[in-house]
């Protein structure tokens, strides 16, 4: 068992791989009298194609989430749902561009709790049948979306910034998608993708380090790959130039909606790691445009704004940074953004503040177990293991490199969507 130290933090966490190459993080603390446990896929709606030796394979959108639907299966795994809650345990899942995540919460009995988890997600009883009736759970789902406004924005700002990435799909797909699905195929993508080797496991919380690490072991010695061809994932290749510069949506809205977007190729930030330059970010955002900030003041005594957003986001090679604000004006806030984008700014003593915010959120990120699985997840999706160095990267960010970063950023490249009515 190899102990990854966060030495500044006075912070471990154990990790093996095991021999079907299953990957398990683990973190016993006494500061909590739960525990929360994980096993995730790398596979999530990011994946629109893929290479099987020498067979290529288009992946429908949607197809992850419904592959999680049937893992799930709260009618098959009934048996499994009704123990848990005997337990005291709540479980639950989710899938991103990048993972799909399933977890279970509790307060004791952690192995059998695991020994649920595991059954459900290795064995699931993927048929014709039940994935013909899933497809009508998913399209309401679907419609359900579709009512909100907010996932209505953020998907077709996505559709406006990139021609072919996958940004531009639901992470639902479209009905058209979800109807073209049938077992065959979903057992595919689970033999391709729900292999150890392409999977990880996280325990964090209250549980007997030893007896945990011994069950996994041993559960895990009977769970083979299913498939041992290569699987290589297809990138492509997104142009710089945005798809559509200006929109505007007709929805029923209290007041306009703005998303203001640019979209940047992040090799204009050489030298700078994505983990780096999203620190950097955090703070440039975080200074110009939050509740605290000087523009945020000066919009709302104007009363250009009701709410002032910002948030930025790595796709593949593109940065994503996007303005959104509720406003009773859309015409002058435009105006005025548009010139105060500009003129992007940070002094050294707000820098400094922002920095010591974000190292005491990096100590405090260690006080909830959730957050600790959130930490391991993220980091190893982002860095390909479990990344122990934030510490320092964040104290050694550098204000001479935070000015070269904001002198970069220019929304030259944007994209405008308002949303009306």
């Amino acid at each position: 068992m190899k102990i990854i130290n966060f030495e500044n933090i006075k912070e471990k966490i154990y990790y093996e791989k095991l021999d079907n190459g299953m990957e398990v993080y683990l973190y016993p603390t006494n500061k909590s009298k739960n525990f929360y446990a994980s096993i995730s896929t790398k596979y999530g709606s990011s994946t629109t194609s893929y290479k099987r030796g020498e067979e290529n394979i288009s992946v429908y959108p949607g197809t992850a989430h419904f592959l999680e639907h049937k893992v799930m299966n709260f009618t098959t795994n009934k048996e499994y749902f009704e123990r848990m809650n005997e337990l005291g345990s709540a479980c639950n899942a989710y899938t991103t561009y990048n993972v799909t995540n399933y977890n279970i919460f509790g307060s004791g009995n952690v192995n059998e709790n695991l020994n649920l988890l595991f059954d459900m997600v290795m064995n699931p009883g993927i048929n014709e049948e039940n994935v013909e009736s899933e497809k009508g759970i998913i399209c309401e789902e679907i419609d359900m979306d579709k009512d909100d406004v907010i996932t209505n924005l953020y998907i077709k700002r996505n559709q406006n910034l990139f021609h072919k990435l996958y940004p531009i799909n639901h992470i639902l797909g479209e009905k058209e998608d979800i109807n073209k699905i049938n077992s065959s195929y979903l057992k595919m993508i689970y033999k391709d993708f729900y292999k150890p080797s392409n999977m990880f496991i996280i325990v964090v919380g209250s549980f007997i380090l030893e007896d945990v690490l011994e069950f996994i072991k041993a559960y895990m010695k009977k769970v083979k790959n299913k498939t041992e061809e290569k699987i290589k994932i297809k990138k492509i290749k997104e142009p710089d130039k945005v798809k559509v510069e200006y929109e505007i949506v007709k929805k029923e809205v209290s007041e306009d909606k703005v998303y203001y977007s640019s979209k940047i190729n992040k090799k204009i930030f050489k030298g700078l790691s994505d983990y780096e330059l999203s620190y950097y970010l955090r703070i440039i955002l975080s200074s110009n445009f939050a509740a605290t900030s000087p523009l945020y003041e000066k919009y709302k005594m104007s009363n250009l704004i009701t709410t002032l957003k910002s948030e930025f986001k790595i796709f593949d090679n593109h940065l994503i940074l996007t303005i959104k604000a509720s406003t009773p004006n859309s015409e002058k806030f435009i105006s005025n953004l548009k010139k105060d984008i500009k003129n992007l700014n940070i002094d050294e003593n707000t820098f400094i503040r922002k920095k010591r915010k974000i190292l005491s959120e990096t100590i405090l990120t260690f006080e909830n177990i959730e957050d600790v699985e959130f930490l391991i997840t993220n980091s190893i999706l982002t860095h390909k293991k479990l990344y122990n160095k934030d510490y320092d990267l964040i104290k050694n960010l550098d204000y001479k490199i935070i000015n070269d970063i904001i002198k970069k950023i220019n929304f030259d490249n944007s994209s405008l969507l308002i949303c009306t009515r």
